[in-house]
């Protein structure tokens, strides 16, 4: 398994990795406290349901269109929660929100983290490479910086 350094951007740490297979998976950490840790990426996420507005009103962006049209079919269900997989616009959306703990390896990386891959039937050599999964996973991270600071300031107004 060929892998990057771990790295930090904007108080978070994520690494890259290529599988066997041959496509590469980038992972972010996420830090204990924080509101994804322990939630898988398909997982309900009650803190985004502040956001639900501004998630319809923007594009499919670069999640899955799979992932976006079940959640479509499925939100007529009353106060149903968004999950990261459907908030977070990375490449083919979310697919992994559990320990990093790659299966050849003792050493756990990250007690927790949200990742995705470049194993899907668009993807090509392009997006198949570590430099394409450290701008994802930067855009995830930046994403998260902005939740992160949205949050703070929802919590402080309604305290």
């Amino acid at each position: 398994m060929e892998k990057s350094n771990i790295k930090e951007y904007k108080g978070y740490r994520y690494i890259t990795a290529r599988m066997p297979m041959g496509h590469v998976c980038g992972y972010v950490e996420i830090p204990r406290g924080h509101y994804l840790f322990e939630k898988d990426y398909s997982d309900p996420i009650p803190e985004l349901k502040h956001f639900e507005k501004e998630l319809f009103e923007g594009s499919c962006g670069k999640r899955s269109s799979l992932s976006m049209l079940a959640y479509a079919f499925s939100s007529k269900e009353k106060n149903r929660a968004i999950s990261a997989e459907i908030f977070f616009d990375v490449h083919g959306s979310l697919t992994y929100g559990n320990r990093l703990q790659f299966y050849d390896e003792s050493e756990i990386i990250f007690e927790w983290a949200m990742g995705f891959d470049t194993d899907h039937f668009d993807d090509t050599s392009r997006t198949q490479t570590h430099k394409f999964c450290e701008r994802e996973c930067k855009s995830l991270i930046d994403q998260l910086v902005e939740v992160d600071k949205k949050l703070k300031n929802y919590k402080e107004i309604n305290t």
